[in-house]
């Protein structure tokens, strides 16, 4: 049996082996390869069935490679679901649910991002407008299963007075350990650079509450970074990204990182911005910084796991002036953060202007996923890759490249990725299978060899044109989840979004 660490290493020096089997955002197409947010402007809960969905795909072949702000919500509200009849347990892949939000409209872009938490699903639907005298502010939707019965139990929206600007809140959402972290950004032109915040909420016995506002602590509160276009939270820590953050008169962006209680941290490039704490009160520690890298998107995508983060940059440009993207990982040591590797494709997968490597990403343990949604290899113009990467002796190693057995062109293979183990789910949100932008998402997984194989592919029981099907991917124990944000239910009005769920 060929070496798994001998193997790793041949890759990172780029050879070729060839293995057997193997988060665009709403206003990102595969057209432009550009990241702008735009202003994005359903019915009940659902219960798990088995239409079987999901379909297996012939063997892939992978070629390798500043202060907190307490606040609290209202009492959750719960909605019914009528009780299901038994059905017949769903194999792997099959689609065994499929809902929105209670009172879903159109345009209210349910789906767009979503996070796992046992057998819990929180949904954020940014393009809700649910004051209905102004601009969308969003709203993340709350749901449980309990015997095999999916549930809304609550609606959650923050404080207005805890985001001093026009919002829309929902950007990104992340989980953990009882916590969520919900970003917010201001709702402005696609040319202007949007303020930000990040709303923490805890789960107590009355449901989610609002416990904390996180902002950048620079010159001034109302920084213009885009604070809180994307988040993640792993225990007592959270990270912040701000893709415009400014050194000076550029704008590499930058990630910031809260932890709850304790110490300032120190490293990262920005130096140490906290001071001590009380326990539970959250406040930043530390800010990552790329290095002279002028406009690289850093923050627009981030993971955290443990003492290690993961932070994409898309735009990041080459001395030869192309745009390929990177993604840099850091270390949480006794002295702080440290910048610990740059991943990058292995030399034999050299990626190409406008790949956007780094465009989502997702940690768990020694691997980690950087999804490059613009790139051209294998399956051409915007086909998209995922490469996945190993931590070998404290080395991240470039391990194989990911894309669809049955990719391609302006599919966006990667405009979200997850991964849970040996397991990955990658949505491809415009591949054209039911339809034009109908879209679809992998599930991949990974054999006692370490390599990795396709298998299967998930397609929604109702999907239709443009429905924007893996906008945004997550996986439990055993299910996987897949929202799309212009998708719609029988009981949702059209484009409204939905969320799918399959089992894994």
């Amino acid at each position: 049996m060929r070496s798994r660490r001998a193997l790793l290493r041949r890759l990172a020096a780029g050879a070729t082996v060839p293995l057997v089997g193997c988060n665009l955002g709403p206003d990102d197409g595969p057209g432009d390869g550009t990241t702008v947010d735009g202003d994005p402007t359903g019915g009940p809960t659902a219960s798990e069935r088995p239409p079987a969905t999901g379909s297996a795909t012939p063997t892939a072949t992978v070629t390798p490679t500043p202060t907190a702000t307490p606040t609290r919500t209202p009492t959750p509200t719960e909605t019914p679901t009528p009780t299901p009849a038994p059905t017949a347990t769903p194999g792997r892949g099959d689609q065994v649910a499929a809902f929105t939000g209670a009172d879903s409209r159109e345009y209210d872009h349910f789906g767009a991002t979503l996070a796992v938490a046992e057998d819990a699903l929180l949904v954020a639907a940014p393009g809700d407008a649910h004051s209905g005298t102004s601009g969308p502010e969003g709203s993340v939707y709350v749901f449980e299963r309990a015997g095999g019965e999916w549930r809304q139990r609550s609606t959650l929206r923050p404080d207005p007075e805890s985001l001093p600007f026009d919002y829309r809140f929902g950007t990104d959402i992340a989980v953990s350990d009882g916590t969520l972290v919900v970003g917010a950004v201001e709702r402005i032109g696609p040319h202007g650079i949007p303020r930000g915040g990040a709303v923490v909420f805890a789960d107590g016995d009355e449901g989610w509450e609002q416990t904390a506002t996180l902002r950048a602590d620079r010159s001034s509160p109302e920084v213009e970074e885009a604070f809180g276009r994307a988040v993640a939270v792993d225990g007592g820590t959270v990270l912040v990204g701000a893709p415009w953050g400014a050194d000076g008169d550029e704008r590499p962006g930058a990630t910031y990182v809260f932890t709850r209680g304790g110490a300032a941290e120190t490293g990262g490039g920005g130096g140490s911005t906290g001071t001590d704490r009380p326990a539970g009160e959250w406040g930043q520690t530390a800010r990552l910084v790329p290095t002279g890298a002028d406009g690289s998107y850093f923050g627009r995508a981030v993971a955290l796991d443990g003492d290690a983060a993961l932070v994409g940059a898309p735009d990041y440009e080459r001395a030869d002036g192309d745009a390929v993207g990177r993604a840099h990982l850091f270390e949480r040591g006794s002295s702080g953060w440290r910048r610990r590797a740059t991943l990058a494709p292995a030399v034999n997968h050299d990626p190409d202007n406008g790949d956007h490597v780094g465009s989502s990403v997702a940690l768990d343990g020694s691997t980690a996923l950087v999804a490059a949604w613009g790139a051209d290899e294998p399956n051409g113009f915007y086909g998209g890759a995922v490469y996945a990467f190993e931590r070998v002796d404290g080395d991240w190693i470039p391990e194989t490249k990911l894309a669809a057995a049955d990719g391609d062109r302006r599919d966006v293979f990667g405009s979200d990725v997850a991964l849970s183990g040996d397991r990955a789910l990658v949505g491809a949100e415009h591949d054209d299978s039911t339809g034009a932008d109908a879209g679809s998402a992998y599930l991949f997984g990974r054999d006692g060899d370490g390599e990795w194989r396709q298998d299967a592919k998930l397609l929604p029981g109702d999907g239709d044109p443009h429905d924007l099907f893996g906008t945004s991917v997550g996986l439990s124990a055993d299910r996987g989840f897949v929202g799309a944000i212009d998708g719609e239910t029988e009981a949702s009005g059209p484009n409204a979004g939905a969320v799918y769920v399959f089992s894994v």
